[in-house]
């Protein structure tokens, strides 16, 4: 890829942000699915539906967390419960709300990436799964 090429990829990786999706899914294993890279037989990573369905690029899997909750619930708090960086995020992402009029069920974070503010609110859906943007915000 040229140097031209390369400043025209979007800059979200930045390290002391999160951004935070909710949705509903139905299952660990639609999530996994959804979130995780495959390889094929060269080896090659292949981006999941998710990078697609919201615009990304190749990320590090270490940065994301991906799972899905006992109960469905409208509460940030209850959402985020458990998950790293919670003391600091989790107020951080109340003052931002949650997209209204429905339960959640399932959480991905992306660590040390900022996909952009104006992006909230965007959704992606693959049959009974959904995911919906709900911002990014700052850690230490």
């Amino acid at each position: 890829m040229s140097s031209a090429e390369e400043e025209k990829e979007p800059a979200w990786e930045r390290p002391g942000f999160v951004s935070l999706w909710v949705g509903r899914f139905s299952g660990d294993e639609e999530l996994g699915q959804y979130t995780e890279f495959t390889y094929d037989e060269d080896g090659e990573s292949v981006l999941p539906a998710f990078c697609g369905d919201f615009g990304l690029g190749w990320f590090d899997e270490d940065f994301i967390e991906a799972y899905l909750v006992e109960e469905e619930t409208s509460s940030l708090a209850e959402l985020l419960e458990g998950c790293s960086y919670d003391e600091q995020i989790i107020p951080a992402f109340e003052a931002l709300g949650l997209p209204e009029g429905t339960v959640w069920n399932t959480v991905v974070l992306l660590y040390d990436f900022a996909y952009p503010l104006n992006n909230r609110g965007k959704s992606a859906a693959s049959g009974a799964n959904r995911l919906v943007f709900a911002g990014t915000a700052e850690y230490e």
